[in-house]
């Protein structure tokens, strides 16, 4: 029987597996993106729900105080043609989980991804870890669903853990 070492390092060689090539998922990714339409409207902040300017910091935050805020920074440097600005900047301080569900297949480790969309991506469809969400997505603040196989994590044994960190 072969370490757990071994089986990642012997996956990671693999480039054919249970669910095809490399080649074919970076294939059917290029697809997608040409398939999917992503439409952007600009609105107005004020059109936006549960979301407003704090009159204090000014800062663009969600009603519930979960999230994340827009906040503006001045940055200054000592070197460079600009040494002072202002920028935006997202500031996300909760935690969440970012998890990818695993199993051994024919001797190969292969990984539970999704294909996603989402604001910023550069191609618009990526691949994604099997769960990708906040304290504040998963607990449902925007009153939306549970992310799917959320179960999976809160769950799991530690024995079932490969790595888990801050």
């Amino acid at each position: 029987m072969e370490t757990f070492k071994e089986l990642i390092i012997e996956s990671l060689l693999t480039q054919d597996g249970p669910g095809g090539t490399v080649e074919d998922t970076l294939a059917w990714i290029k697809k997608r993106n040409q398939e999917v339409v992503v439409r952007i409207n600009k609105v107005p902040f004020k059109a936006l729900s549960n979301w407003s300017f704090d009159p204090l910091s000014g800062n663009l935050c969600h009603d519930s105080g979960k999230f994340f805020s827009i906040e503006g920074v001045r940055v200054i440097v000592d070197d460079g043609q600009r040494r002072e600005w202002t920028q935006p900047i997202i500031n996300q301080p909760e935690i969440g989980i970012l998890g990818i569900i695993t199993k051994e297949i024919d001797g190969v480790l292969c990984f539970l991804m999704q294909a996603k969309i989402e604001p910023g991506n550069v191609n618009h469809v990526q691949l994604s870890p099997t769960l990708q969400a906040t304290r504040s997505n998963y607990s449902q603040i925007h009153k939306g669903k549970k992310p799917q196989y959320l179960e999976y994590f809160q769950n799991a044994k530690r024995s079932q853990i490969i790595l888990d960190q801050l």
